[in-house]
């Protein structure tokens, strides 16, 4: 087990896919985006698909979608709509289009095109900003 598998694995993560993402699939997800994944996206998706807790869902990839799953299709629709995003794959969706974006290095970027048409570096890796977004809902309970 690495350490982003053990780290996530001990903040006690509610949900995840069933039936996560094989390296197959992570290749054809590069190929498809034009984009490589970094070492803990790439453990992410194989260990994990997906997770979510309380209302928050990370994008994801798992077996059963295939192609069709939430980071290729989340991805795609801001590559189409914002180029300036080609390049990053979009992790988190916040809601009132507010991305959270993730590059071939695991850095978290946040990507908000109504307020500044700006990619923010949020100076996090990404097993950084899962546990930081975590604690964040943990702590408004």
């Amino acid at each position: 087990m690495n350490d982003f598998v053990k780290c996530i694995s001990s903040i006690g993560i509610i949900e995840k896919s069933d039936s996560p993402a094989s390296a197959q699939l992570l290749k054809d997800i590069e190929e498809r985006l034009n984009i490589k994944f970094g070492n803990q996206m790439r453990s992410y998706l194989l260990e994990y698909g997906y997770l979510a807790f309380d209302y928050v869902e990370f994008n994801g990839a798992n077996e059963k979608q295939k192609l069709s799953s939430d980071i290729v299709v989340n991805s795609s629709y801001i590559h189409e709509h914002y180029p300036k995003t080609k390049g990053y794959i979009a992790f988190e969706d916040r809601g009132g289009e507010d991305f959270i974006l993730c590059d071939s290095q695991d850095s978290v970027y946040e990507f908000t095109p109504a307020a500044s048409n700006e990619i923010k570096e949020l100076k996090l890796q990404l097993l950084d900003y899962i546990i930081e977004r975590y604690n964040q809902v943990k702590s408004n309970k």
